[in-house]
């Protein structure tokens, strides 16, 4: 867990998944249908922290074939889930 001035980050290793959450005031909901829509590209403006780091992300675990989910609660916070699948390692 880390403090920050606008709350805390928590960040979880469950293998095979990751998540990342905060308490911060939360995404809005167009970012997060772009983000949980599989078909949607990376066609995001990132400003004021609406989620450009988060479409990268996306990228990232397409290309390596992993799950990723974002979810915001109405009150605030947010948490991004990636599950990976199978050996990520190369022999």
């Amino acid at each position: 867990m880390c403090i920050t001035r606008w709350g805390q980050v928590t960040v979880r290793l469950d293998a095979p998944t990751i998540s990342v959450s905060d308490t911060g005031r939360g995404l809005p909901d167009a970012v997060l249908s772009m983000l949980n829509n599989p078909a949607a590209s990376a066609k995001m403006r990132g400003s004021e922290g609406t989620g450009l780091g988060l479409a990268l992300v996306k990228r990232i675990c397409q290309f390596m074939h992993a799950e990723f989910l974002v979810n915001s609660a109405a009150e605030g916070g947010t948490c991004c889930y990636i599950r990976f699948h199978g050996n990520l390692t190369k022999n």
